[in-house]
C-alpha cells in the first residue's frame, strides 16, 4: 500500500514576511547579521514571484563564487520541494529549477565584469544577489541590471542581501 508523501509546511518568520510584503514596484536590500533568515526570505520572494508570473517569470540568483552557492541551492531545493513536491523540475548540472507553471529559477555566479558575457542577451524578471557584500565593486551587478526586462506585464526587480563588513560594505552603505 502506497503512502502519501509527507511534505513539511514551511512558514516565513516575521522578518521574512515583512520583506515579502514590500511591493514589487521597489528593489530591495536585505542587510543584517548572519542567521537572520535573509537567504530563506529571498527564496520565499522568488517562490511568490514564480507563482505570480508563471511562465513569464525568469529569476536569476547569483553569488560571486559558485562554491558559495551550495547552501543556498540546498535551501532552494528544500523550500521549492516543500511547495511542489515531485512536480518541481530540477537540473543539478545546470542549477536550474522549473516550477510546474513554467517559471524558471537559474542559479549562477558572476565574479567580475568579464563574466557578464554569459548573461548578455538574457531577459530576467527578477535578479537576486545573495551576499552582495562579497563584491568589492558593484560593476558586475550593475551590468546584470541591464538584463532586467520582460515582455509580460511584470515590473522587473533586483534584490540584494548582505552581511555587514566584507569587501563591498562601503558601496552598499552608500
Amino acid at each position: 500500500m502506497a503512502t502519501a508523501e509527507a511534505i513539511e509546511r514551511v512558514e516565513p518568520t516575521e522578518f521574512q514576511a515583512r520583506a515579502g510584503a514590500v511591493p514589487d514596484d521597489f528593489d530591495l536590500f536585505l542587510g543584517g547579521g548572519r542567521g537572520g533568515g535573509k537567504t530563506r526570505g529571498l527564496l520565499f520572494i522568488v517562490l511568490r514571484h514564480g507563482e505570480q508570473y508563471g511562465r513569464h517569470a525568469r529569476v536569476l540568483i547569483v553569488r560571486r563564487h559558485f562554491p558559495d552557492m551550495r547552501d543556498l541551492e540546498a535551501e532552494a531545493r528544500y523550500l521549492f520541494g516543500a511547495a511542489y513536491g515531485k512536480r518541481l523540475g530540477y537540473n543539478a548540472q545546470t542549477h536550474r529549477f522549473t516550477f510546474p507553471n513554467g517559471a524558471i529559477v537559474q542559479l549562477d555566479q558572476i565574479e567580475g565584469p568579464a563574466d557578464f558575457t554569459k548573461f548578455q542577451g538574457q531577459s530576467n524578471s527578477l535578479i537576486v544577489v545573495d551576499e552582495a557584500g562579497q563584491f568589492p565593486d558593484p560593476q558586475p551587478l550593475d551590468l546584470l541590471r541591464s538584463t532586467l526586462r520582460t515582455q509580460a506585464n511584470i515590473r522587473p526587480r533586483m534584490i540584494l542581501a548582505a552581511n555587514p563588513g566584507g569587501p563591498g560594505h562601503g558601496w552598499l552603505y552608500q
